[in-house]
């Protein structure tokens, strides 16, 4: 797994490639978004489009990611999930928590202002 990030208007753009099945992958992305949280980011985005595969231990990553953002302050939402992602997302009715969107461009847009 190979992760990036960048940073568009504000918010952190972070790309996660290749898969998500659980172990080191599950642990290098939780210590990455915890590490954007200490130095001040409070906006992320997660890109997914590279993602090819993940399972329930990477899912369960990311509701920690998610669970951490919020208790710092912060928001963190989703894009471009492939259609596995998606299918897991909805059986788990996570898409029903957590904000999807289909670009990056979109989930960037929708923060707006503070």
């Amino acid at each position: 797994m190979a992760i990036s990030y960048d940073e568009k208007n504000g918010v952190i753009v972070l790309h996660v490639k290749d898969k998500l099945i659980g172990g080191v992958e599950c642990v290098e992305v939780k210590n990455r978004v915890q590490e954007l949280l200490n130095r001040g980011y409070r906006d992320m985005v997660i890109d997914f489009s590279k993602l090819q595969w993940s399972n329930s231990a990477g899912i369960g990553a990311l509701i920690s990611c998610y669970h951490n953002f919020q208790q710092q302050g912060g928001r963190l939402k989703f894009a471009r999930p492939s259609p596995k992602i998606q299918f897991y997302l909805h059986i788990s009715k996570l898409d029903t928590i957590f904000e999807i969107y289909d670009t990056v461009e979109a989930a960037v847009a929708s923060f707006g202002s503070r």
